[in-house]
């Protein structure tokens, strides 16, 4: 099923927003692998800590803004199987579009239902990045901010060794575009599936830098036990 549309527009300001960090006290989970793409920050532990969107928590703060945008003019080279590195719980990545691959198209969404064809993703460049979720029931938010120009988050089960080719039929897909160079983000629910796909695209031929923030939460509705991450 097609998702509806759903996301934010960012008021752009100056600076990186800092990371959220957990209660103390709270317990830890182990690390995850975090990218290593342009301006990446370091890996951070997943642990337990409270608020959430749908708890009256807004959104993490932007980690792009368009004063930024002039800064990024990369995203980094891609690993060896095609992705621009790894996320988990509590990850802050920067990059950019421009130099990434062209697996995935207008197509591929559409048969997928990701989104009907009325958007061309035929002629952007895209970032792929491997997202590793906790075991057990799990309820991630994955947040784009996106002020460069107009790109789109797309995220989807996949656990094989090698990147999805693009004409793959997947078993899920999240896809909630916004159009224009604004904020958008992705609701996984995962109950045993931990291996998922990220895939940041530009519409059209449009490239541009972005930021990626993936918040977790323990459970599968109510975010009464969010997972973030320990300083």
């Amino acid at each position: 099923m097609w998702a509806g549309v759903a996301g934010f527009c960012v008021a752009c300001g100056s600076g990186t927003a800092p990371e959220t960090s957990a209660p103390s006290g709270s317990p830890s989970a182990s690390p995850e692998t975090e990218a290593v793409a342009s301006g990446a920050t370091p890996p951070r532990a997943p642990s337990l800590m409270a608020g959430g969107p749908r708890g009256n928590t807004p959104l993490p703060a932007p980690t792009l803004t368009t004063q930024g945008c002039a800064s990024i003019t990369t995203g980094g080279p891609m690993a060896a199987d095609g992705s621009s590195g790894a996320l988990g719980c509590g990850s802050r990545v920067t990059g950019h579009t421009a130099g990434g691959g062209k697996r995935f198209d207008t197509k591929f969404y559409e048969r997928n239902q990701c989104a009907p064809a009325t958007r061309d993703w035929d002629g952007g460049d895209e970032r792929v990045f491997r997202l590793k979720l906790p075991e057990g029931e799990v309820h991630a938010v994955v947040t784009l901010d996106s002020p460069c120009a107009d790109l789109s988050l797309a995220a989807f089960p996949w656990s094989a060794a090698s990147l999805p080719t693009g004409s793959e039929t997947v078993d899920r897909c999240e896809l909630n575009k916004v159009d224009g160079p604004k904020r958008e983000f992705v609701e996984i629910v995962s109950q045993g599936t931990p291996a998922w796909m990220v895939v940041v695209e530009g519409i059209a031929a449009q490239e541009g830098a972005f930021a990626l923030s993936v918040d977790c939460y323990a459970g599968l509705a109510g975010y009464q036990s969010p997972l973030g991450v320990s300083p």
